[in-house]
């Protein structure tokens, strides 16, 4: 006889190996692991109901010490329990509609279904997420902070376009406007110089297989660029202004919206980056909804590097695990910058690679859904190794 602890993603396969009944093995994984919750703003009734109602559940519920006289308006809650737990207590919310459970139910019930996620495309194609995707970067720019990215001519955009298809990318994001720090805008009409052939001759030479994404945050260069043939925009201003949001309404396209904080808030003191980029997505997100957007056109960027400081940075590529509960797709984009140097002490983007490969087997493992990447092959690589290791 002996022990061995067993890793909490093998656990149905064991259940499997012991060869439990098999009406058993889902209400066996139920109860496997502990999935810790975070909600923010709870009035503080509900956070005693919560409370009680989860420890009855048989898990708990962390809440603020004065939650219990109600001293405060407002706690935010830390739920620690199984999906079993967190079955129990839905079942005792359903009914539940004061001080603000119903909304708690539904968001709940969102995450734990935990539904599949797609991005439904114009014309109706879709991305699906069954594993991490990856986003290649092609950079129509002279002025790139990584200069193995910038392309500036056609043969050389299919090529790398080619290649990265090959490699493992199913979503090619096309910029024609470096937004490093410090950089200097260029006008809509200067950007699409730089773009529209591009979209062309890919379309021309690879038809639909590639999706294609526009990094830009003009309404101008976003139409055009749908008109052409693009498929996603990807915009760092995370589609704040309307005529953006009218541009991709009337296009039917889906968005990637971005948490950007200007530059200047980098020295401005932020009580929770977390709760505060989670809070602002939110929002956003939620405004589109109201104005017409369905879920499968919003995907998530937290936007590593756009006014953050390099803790609040890396605190939020500890945690990006949490901005899944918003209900989006996510997309992390930390390929060679400046946040990896800062860290390891490397100037040069250049010498930057290994570190993107360590943010993404992290991404990977934290359930991220898509990856923005400069070097396609060996980050596509990392991802399919681990799946490999996963499933065998």
């Amino acid at each position: 006889m002996f022990v061995l602890p067993i890793p909490v993603n093998t656990v149905l396969e064991q259940i499997k190996v012991i060869d439990a009944h098999k009406a058993s093995h889902i209400m066996m994984l139920n109860k496997a692991e502990i999935l810790p919750i975070k909600v923010y703003k709870v009035r503080t009734p509900a956070g005693n109901i919560i409370k009680q109602e989860m420890l009855s559940a048989g898990g708990e519920c962390v809440v603020n010490k004065n939650c219990i006289t109600c001293k405060d308006d407002f706690t935010d809650i830390l739920l620690l329990g199984t999906v079993k737990h967190y079955k129990r207590l839905l079942e005792k919310m359903k009914l539940m509609n004061y001080f603000g459970l119903g909304q708690l139910y539904q968001l709940l019930s969102a995450y734990i279904q935990n539904h599949k996620l797609k991005t439904t495309l114009p014309h109706g194609r879709e991305l699906t997420y069954e594993q991490m995707r990856v986003m290649g970067i092609v950079n129509i720019t002279p002025d790139s902070f990584f200069i193995g990215s910038r392309k500036t001519n056609t043969e050389t955009i299919l090529t790398t376009v080619e290649q990265m298809l090959e490699n493992g990318a199913c979503v090619i994001d096309i910029g024609g406007e470096s937004t490093g720090p410090g950089f200097t805008p260029i006008s809509a009409k200067e950007e699409l110089e730089r773009i529209l052939p591009a979209i062309t001759a890919i379309r021309d030479r690879f038809g639909n297989k590639p999706i294609i994404s526009i990094d830009t945050y003009k309404p101008d260069t976003a139409r055009e660029a749908l008109l052409a043939g693009a498929d996603i925009i990807n915009d760092i201003n995370g589609c704040i202004e309307p005529a953006m949001r009218e541009v991709l309404l009337k296009f039917d396209a889906p968005a990637i919206v971005m948490h950007h904080l200007p530059h200047a808030a980098e020295n401005t003191i932020k009580n929770d980056i977390v709760q505060e980029v989670a809070t602002t997505l939110f929002e956003r997100t939620e405004l589109m909804r109201t104005e017409g957007f369905n879920a499968d056109k919003i995907i998530i960027d937290i936007g590593i590097g756009f006014g953050k400081t390099q803790q609040e940075n890396l605190q939020l590529i500890k945690y990006v695990q949490a901005f899944n509960g918003l209900g989006y797709p996510q997309l992390l984009a930390v390929s060679r910058k400046r946040v990896l140097g800062n860290a390891l002490k490397v100037d040069e983007a250049t010498q930057r690679l290994p570190a993107t490969m360590a943010i993404t087997a992290h991404a990977w493992q934290n359930n991220v859904h898509m990856i923005r990447v400069h070097d396609v092959l060996e980050n596509a690589h990392i991802i399919q190794m681990l799946e490999a290791v996963k499933n065998v």
